[in-house]
């Protein structure tokens, strides 16, 4: 009878030792491929032609000591032979002379490297001292210090709000251009 105790006893202890060790391997199994798929999609994101692939970027244009602009991305791409990089959800601050600050944001965006020049792309919104502009495509001019825009866009304030099919705002002069169908209202109901 001592002998039926034992061996049963030691049935299930061998028993809980084999399911303890497949449940470890199962997990194991698991984590692995888990591991492998995020990183088999990772690469896949990298587009052909990429020199150099990033996650989580901040950048920064300093000229002469002075910040020009400075840029948080989700990822980058760069492509040397093509003197850009590519980046996905970027938000870029420009540092004005005023001491005032403008922001960018965008789905994607491609920086020149070689002149710094800045396109964005869908959903694109900047913001400077009250005023909203929306657009789908935007091109920022680096050595002219302006923005420029042949797709619709749209700029709001509390007292006003106007649209047209282009744009060119200058971040210097604070002077803003706009051509074809341009529309508005302005405060107290008064429309263009």
């Amino acid at each position: 009878m001592k002998k039926d105790i034992k061996s049963k006893k030691l049935k299930i202890v061998l028993i809980s030792v084999i399911i303890t060790a497949l449940f470890g391997v199962l997990s194991v199994f698991t984590i692995y491929r888990q591991v492998l798929n995020k990183t088999s999609s990772m690469t896949s994101s990298i587009s052909e032609g990429t020199t150099m692939a990033m996650q989580s970027i901040y950048q920064t244009a300093v000229k002469d000591g002075v910040t020009e602009w400075s840029m948080d991305a989700a990822s980058a791409n760069y492509l040397e032979s093509e003197n850009q990089a590519v980046f996905q959800e970027p938000v870029v601050t420009f540092f004005l002379k005023d001491n005032t600050k403008a922001s960018l944001s965008a789905d994607s965006g491609i920086i020149k490297t070689d002149s710094r020049d800045i396109n964005v792309f869908g959903n694109v919104i900047l913001k400077n001292q009250g005023y909203l502009l929306k657009t789908n495509k935007l091109q920022y001019k680096h050595d002219q210090k302006v923005f420029l825009t042949e797709t619709h866009v749209e700029i709001f304030r509390n007292d006003f709000d106007l649209s047209a099919d282009s744009a060119y705002f200058d971040l210097n002069s604070k002077k803003i251009i706009f051509k074809g169908n341009v529309k508005g209202t302005f405060g107290e109901g008064i429309s263009l």
